[in-house]
């Protein structure tokens, strides 16, 4: 795999894969550009989003979306598999790119899409991730779930059958809003992070 010459890979957190991470670069005669940061928390994990010109979120099994709205309260566009909690978070084109087939080739070319756009498409993906950001924070998400509480407190009075379709509905529904708080969480930390880092 050739990578750009300007190229660096800043890779946040710590794992079984990273022997793999490390022995990729070199394969690619880029082990000088990768910088493993390992476990990063608060001010450190601010500054590693800040330091990126794009998040790049590989993962299926991590797939709440939280990383995706911290990287985006940055600033910063994704390239991310597809799955749950990543395509409530990822606009494909709009925000980053939303990569529907794990395959590295195709991944890769995801990110080379990323760095081959003009200067004002990239304000324009830059402006849309702090902007999908801010959509979920906890106050936007509040009133969100406020509302959803309502509806579901109207209807489940005129349905008390907990085997009925509703019910099972509602559950489907509990287990999304669930998902979406946390999402929730992360971006407000995130913003209020970025705020204090603005003042």
């Amino acid at each position: 795999m050739a990578f750009d010459p300007g190229s660096h890979f800043l890779v946040v957190g710590s794992g079984p894969s990273e022997e793999e991470v490390r022995n990729t670069l070199a394969d690619a005669g880029a082990a000088d550009r990768l910088h493993l940061a390992g476990l990063c928390e608060e001010q450190e994990l601010i500054d590693a989003y800040h330091a990126m010109d794009l998040f790049a979120f590989a993962s299926q099994t991590e797939t709440q979306g939280m990383v995706l709205t911290e990287a985006m309260a940055a600033g910063k566009p994704v390239v991310a598999l597809d799955g749950p909690g990543v395509r409530d978070v990822v606009r494909d084109r709009v925000n980053g790119r939303l990569v529907s087939v794990e395959h590295r080739q195709v991944f890769a070319q995801a990110v080379a899409w990323m760095f081959s756009r003009p200067v004002r498409q990239r304000v324009a993906l830059r402006s849309a991730a702090h902007r999908t950001a801010e959509h979920f924070s906890m106050s936007r998400q509040a009133g969100r779930a406020l509302a959803l509480y309502e509806s579901l407190v109207t209807r489940s009075l005129a349905q008390r059958d907990d085997s009925s379709p509703w019910a099972r509905a509602r559950g489907r529904i509990e287990a999304e809003w669930e998902l979406l708080s946390n999402v929730a969480q992360a971006a407000t930390r995130a913003m209020e992070a970025e705020e204090s880092r603005l003042r």
